[in-house]
């Protein structure tokens, strides 16, 4: 009995490769956004306490030198928290981007793994239409063979 060999199994393991690929990409990705979202987390958390420290150092006297730091350190917060959204953003649709590329990749496969199914499939079928003929051709023998006897 000859074992099954399909021809594009090389192609199908290049494209499975392919598809892990992406994944792996879209992974970091994600990673990547986490970290940027525990970033946004952390910055804002920065600004909320540089609020509630500028409204305590108020209500007590104080030096005017410490009263014009928060402005300028609120507004480097804010400049380093829209870039860091913006990062976030892009990220996202690179995410987007390696969403449609994997998608494409699995149809890739798919058609691939179809092909190979509908070979096997043959395959099975030709072998079986073999041992049918065989099993005829041994039985329409031993009836020749028993007949010659009589």
């Amino acid at each position: 009995m000859k074992k099954f060999n399909f021809r594009l199994q090389g192609a199908l393991k290049i494209r499975e490769f392919k598809e892990d690929t992406i994944k792996a990409q879209m992974g970091m990705v994600l990673k990547k956004i986490s970290s940027i979202e525990d970033k946004v987390k952390s910055i804002e958390e920065s600004l909320n306490e540089s609020f509630r420290s500028q409204e305590s150092i108020l209500h007590n006297p104080t030096n005017a030198k410490m009263i014009q730091f928060y402005p300028d350190y609120n507004s480097a917060r804010y400049a380093d928290l829209k870039l860091t959204l913006k990062k976030r953003d892009e990220l996202f649709i690179e995410f987007e981007e390696l969403r449609k590329k994997l998608s494409l990749a699995k149809a890739d496969v798919k058609v691939i793994e179809s092909l190979k199914e509908k070979k096997f499939i043959e395959h099975k079928k030709e072998i079986l239409k073999k041992e049918t003929m065989e099993i005829e051709e041994s039985y329409s023998n031993s009836l020749l063979i028993k007949g010659l006897r009589k």
